[in-house]
């Protein structure tokens, strides 16, 4: 493992043993969808085992949520069981994959990038594949996903040849 990653992985490990405590929002607390930042140390909720055994789509905002319609979209015409986890790290980006989408996602704010909250997002949702929009790569995200055998698709991500050669490291 690359020494910047290992550095990451080591403080965010860290820092979500402390942190969450801090400011997780409590089951229910309608704060949690309204307020990203304190929905973010969630783990597990209801979303999350609504849409268990079934693709995880991450998107970060409102613009990813747009550029994702064509992928859902074709995923649910191809027969894709529904309801899809779908995450985003802005109220306006939840909002919107709310809308569009109905009760065909199982919508929440993404968890914060700490080992723990990932995997137990990963561990209640079971999901069978995570799909990110465009380039929103949070490394722990990836990392418990591939360690749960959990495979990792990048949909509509523009990246040079350079950029791949990094992601692919």
């Amino acid at each position: 493992m690359e020494p910047g990653l290992s550095l990451y992985r080591g403080l965010t490990r860290a820092l979500g043993a402390v942190l969450p405590a801090l400011w997780r929002s409590s089951p229910g607390d309608p704060s949690a969808d309204s307020d990203p930042w304190r929905g973010g140390f969630r783990g597990a909720n209801d979303e999350t085992a609504r849409a268990a055994g079934s693709l995880w789509i991450h998107a970060a905002s409102m613009g990813e949520v747009a550029s994702a319609r064509g992928w859902v979209e074709a995923l649910l015409a191809r027969g894709y069981r529904a309801p899809f986890l779908f995450t985003t790290r802005t109220r306006t980006g939840l909002e919107r994959a709310r809308a569009t989408w109905g009760d065909r996602v199982a919508a929440r704010i993404a968890p914060h990038d700490f080992p723990q909250t990932v995997r137990a997002v990963l561990e209640d949702a079971c999901p069978w594949r995570l799909d990110i929009i465009e380039t929103e790569l949070w490394p722990n995200l990836i990392a418990e996903a591939r360690d749960r055998g959990t495979p990792v698709v990048i949909a509509g991500a523009t990246v040079s040849e350079r950029t791949a050669a990094r992601l692919l490291r």
